[in-house]
């Protein structure tokens, strides 16, 4: 098996920057969307038919990437009203129908594009997402119960034996380099043609649902001219920061947009909870040839690093709309105000490739490589039970090597079972010295209460020591659930459902989706 390049659909989409995206097949008979990658997403969401109410401009279904039917499709298979949970923790409340579907990667089927049948996919109506989502992650979706989670795209195609592994790349490409460079994205492997490998490897955190975090250990930014050069520090302590293609956004400390403001000359619109860019500040951030340089790590304090250097012209974003010919510019910096918000979002993977491996619990972040008629240059990733190959740049570090890390398993596991074996031959053995000598003393008539004691041991009653299984993780659930707070109005209004609460291991992912009353979120409305 090899890795599998999803090729870009050759167009610029999107209402907040010029993105490229990727097509899609969904449905019997196939309906064709554009939609755009989700570094933390596990579903794919579509914007449905009613994302273009009547009476909208001709243009709108054009400009969202197409629209999905239902309706017209003979696989779907609807299973309720649920929110758009994604970006919850930024404010997004809203929902939408789910079903199953058939999802199909590109324009055609002669291109040879991967299909996947019954994945869980969402036809939502809401602008908050303008484009179309397609969820990277491996975190199965759970409908009924939890011996059940409904596989990803990406663990389908493992499954059917499609790609080598768990594993993809991703870039998000960039309109303003050379004559415009598309996205890249691979499946089981990257493309070694798009980014400047390096040593630095990162582990994946132990959060599912905030499984990309780096260590933010500082942000400058560097303006230069004829007669002088300036660098400005722009983070005033390191962060903890989750990289996230859905949204365009980077979020950041409030002390440090404030610095970004004094250094740049920005201004924060409260009613617009934007920083908007007029054309004498455009003009001035373009003539002081300025870049911002993110320093990252695998975590806040010490460690090698990274750097990833970003142009102006990746923040130089536009908000468009089909319905007006005027534009806007806008710096798509946005105010974190707890750090769970940290986020980069898809600005700052247009200079970044990420590779990520599930099965090895690892990632890296690379530099990106613009290069005229540069060829496609796909390197298989291969699963952890068939190879020892590892992220690019892991060998540095002794927790990405994936051969050391084996082996360090290995003899742990190895080591635990032979200590658990002697403790058990301990006890077995002291068992029975305590039973023989017990009777040698009720062969001598030894006391009642004696008697009744080892009765109690022989009892069935008395609990057995019981082995654990090696391997399973006891603190975080193997799949994705859907979390409490993300559970609305069934579209048939049937509020008689009870609710099925399975034992909690996680206080955020621990209710199943089937039979859940509704909890309306604050843009819950659909349009009809």
């Amino acid at each position: 098996m090899t890795a599998i390049s999803w090729p870009p659909s050759q167009w610029w989409d999107g209402d907040d920057g010029a993105w490229s995206s990727f097509a899609l097949r969904i449905g019997s008979l196939e309906q064709i969307v554009r939609v755009l990658p989700s570094t933390a997403g596990q579903q794919t969401w579509v914007v449905s038919s009613h994302g273009c109410p009547n009476g909208t401009s001709p243009s709108c279904s054009q400009a969202r990437g197409g629209l999905f039917d239902p309706a017209r499709s003979s696989t779907w298979r609807p299973f309720g009203n649920y929110s758009l949970d994604l970006e919850a923790n930024l404010g997004y409340q809203d929902s939408a129908p789910y079903g199953f579907e058939t999802v199909s990667l590109g324009f055609s089927d002669s291109l040879g594009g991967a299909s996947a049948e019954s994945q869980v996919v969402s036809a939502f109506a809401t602008d908050d997402y303008y484009l179309g989502v397609f969820g990277l992650g491996h975190q199965g979706t759970n409908i009924s119960n939890f011996a059940d989670p409904q596989p990803t795209f990406l663990t389908a195609m493992k499954n059917k034996s499609l790609i080598p592994s768990l594993s993809w790349a991703y870039t998000a490409g960039a309109p303003y380099r050379l004559k415009g460079v598309f996205g890249s994205l691979t499946f089981g492997g990257y493309d070694r043609s798009r980014f400047t490998p390096n040593n630095v490897s990162l582990s994946l955190a132990s959060d599912v649902s905030r499984d990309l975090v780096v260590g933010l250990h500082a942000v400058t930014s560097m303006s230069s001219n004829e007669s002088f050069t300036q660098q400005t520090s722009l983070l005033p302590t390191p962060i903890l920061a989750f990289i996230d293609s859905t949204l365009p956004y980077i979020y950041l400390p409030t002390e440090a947009c404030q610095k970004f403001e004094t250094a740049l000359g920005l201004s924060w619109s409260e009613a617009d909870a934007m920083y908007w860019v007029n054309d004498t500040l455009h003009e001035s951030l373009v003539a002081s040839n300025i870049t911002f340089t993110f320093t990252i790590g695998d975590s806040t304090v010490g460690g090698p690093t990274v750097q990833i250097v970003l142009p102006y012209a990746s923040f130089d974003l536009e908000v468009t709309s089909p319905f007006e010919p005027s534009t806007m510019r806008y710096f798509p910096l946005q105010k974190a105000y707890n750090a769970s918000q940290y986020t980069l979002g898809r600005a700052f993977l247009q200079e970044a490739y990420i590779i990520t491996d599930h099965e090895r619990s690892n990632f890296s972040v690379s530099q990106a490589r613009f290069e005229t008629n540069s060829p496609v240059d796909l390197v298989s990733i291969q699963s952890v039970d068939k190879s020892d190959e590892a992220v690019p740049g892991a060998s540095a570090s002794p927790s990405a090597n994936p051969e050391h890390d084996h082996r360090h398993r290995v003899i742990v596991i190895g080591a635990s079972i032979g200590a658990a074996i002697a403790l058990l031959l301990v006890i077995v053995a002291t068992i029975i010295a305590i039973r023989f000598r017990r009777r040698q003393i009720n062969g001598r008539g030894g006391s009642q209460t004696q008697r009744v004691r080892e009765e109690c041991l022989d009892s069935p009653a008395f609990p057995e020591m019981s082995t654990q299984e090696i391997g399973n993780n006891s603190m975080i659930w193997p799949f994705r659930e859907v979390p409490d707070n993300s559970v609305v109005e069934l579209p048939d209004g049937d509020s008689s459902s009870e609710e099925y609460k399975p034992p909690r291991r996680s206080t955020k992912h621990s209710i199943c989706l089937e039979g859940l009353q509704a909890k309306p979120s604050l843009n819950s409305d659909l349009k009809r």
